[in-house]
């Protein structure tokens, strides 16, 4: 895929990757002068924009590095700014050719979003209620999305170690499903 800065001034961009329905593969996300491996968490960023000239182009290609494993997934990309304003994105499902799979998340995600957090604003713990399956994890961004909690999943999560701030909570099923985020405000 070629980017292109129509924007009038020079912008500074990364590529992130979100893991909708988590393949457990490696991928990468490359540009015009690197691949990064992206690591196994469910969301990742390349460690360093890149500044694109107006009217300038770059090459932004995800690729999944084959592993002789089946497997299937649904990435979603995006090009952002460096803090993290979304400018485009692109889903990619994909699935080996033996491999089985369900590549529709749309119900799968929609009883994620079921959860609610409360209190809210929390102090120093957060209680999560309507949970409609038992296994899976909670994690926690700050605004820049830097991840600052990644725990199983219970109905009270200790917010002790997490300063004050607006945060998102996303709960993420066992097949690695993430939830849309809900806003958290900590003040302690």
């Amino acid at each position: 895929m070629r980017v292109i800065n129509l924007s009038g001034q020079t912008i500074n961009m990364a590529f992130k990757r979100v893991r909708l329905a988590n393949s457990g593969r490696v991928d990468q996300i490359c540009d015009n002068n690197l691949c990064y491996n992206a690591d196994d968490q469910l969301e990742y960023t390349t460690p360093s924009p890149a500044a694109i000239d107006d009217q300038d182009t770059s090459i932004f290609k995800p690729q999944i590095v084959p592993s002789g494993n089946e497997s299937c997934g649904i990435h979603d990309y995006y090009v952002v700014s460096a803090f993290g304003v979304v400018y485009d994105s692109i889903r990619i499902k994909f699935k080996t050719t033996n491999s089985n799979c369900f590549l529709n998340v749309e119900e799968e995600v929609a009883d994620l979003n079921k959860f609610n957090i409360y209190p809210n604003p929390a102090q120093n713990v957060l209680n999560i209620e309507n949970l409609t399956y038992k296994d899976g994890r909670v994690i926690i961004y700050d605004a820049l999305g830097k991840e600052v909690l990644n725990e199983g999943l219970n109905k009270e999560i200790s917010l002790s170690s997490i300063r004050n701030g607006i945060y998102f909570v996303h709960v993420v099923d066992n097949k690695g499903v993430l939830s849309d985020p809900k806003k958290l405000i900590i003040r302690k």
